[in-house]
């Protein structure tokens, strides 16, 4: 992630039109989540867990944010709106 972000500062993109992740990606990590019989607060908490495994506390919230910012499918507006969600 750091690599990433840091090629693209190299370019002069700023930081609130970096891509984190590709498309690809964030579909990956939603779509079971969403698909999941929970409350929106249980799927916030899941997915922050797993973004703070794969990519440590530092990166866990921005890429929760772009990714419920960027997710293409589906019902994420609720997720959007659960405790803690900056999105």
């Amino acid at each position: 992630m750091r690599a990433r972000c840091a090629a693209q500062d190299r370019r002069g993109i700023p930081e609130a039109q970096q891509a984190l992740l590709y498309s690809s990606e964030i579909e990956d990590f939603l779509t079971p989540v969403v698909m999941k019989l929970a409350t929106n607060d249980e799927r916030a908490i899941e997915l922050r867990a797993k973004f703070r495994r794969l990519y440590g506390s530092v990166w866990a919230e921005r890429v929760l944010a772009f990714c419920l910012k960027n997710y293409p499918h589906g019902p994420v507006d609720g997720l959007k709106q659960a405790p803690g969600i900056a999105a």
